[in-house]
């Protein structure tokens, strides 16, 4: 699991900080979509059960500081 999946998230530069994470890591999904749902090119899942635990999270924490994270996000998707 990488670092970051289990690290708390505090801020809207923490929240920031996940997302360029995961476009760095290719593996960003839109914040309104369960961790469960994100396949690849096979149909397989991207993310362990475990990992989707601590993703949703950081994503239920991400809220706590960013109305709309999927702005942020499409942002990232545009410049990947």
């Amino acid at each position: 699991m990488k670092t970051y999946f289990e690290k708390p998230i505090t801020s809207l530069n923490d929240a920031h900080i996940f997302f360029d994470n995961l476009a760095v890591d290719r593996v960003l999904f839109h914040p309104e979509d369960s961790p469960e749902s994100i396949v690849d090119g096979f149909g397989l899942a991207l993310f362990t059960p475990q990992e989707c635990v601590a993703l949703k999270q950081r994503i239920s924490e991400v809220y706590l500081f960013d109305s709309d994270p999927c702005e942020y996000c499409l942002t990232l998707a545009s410049n990947v």
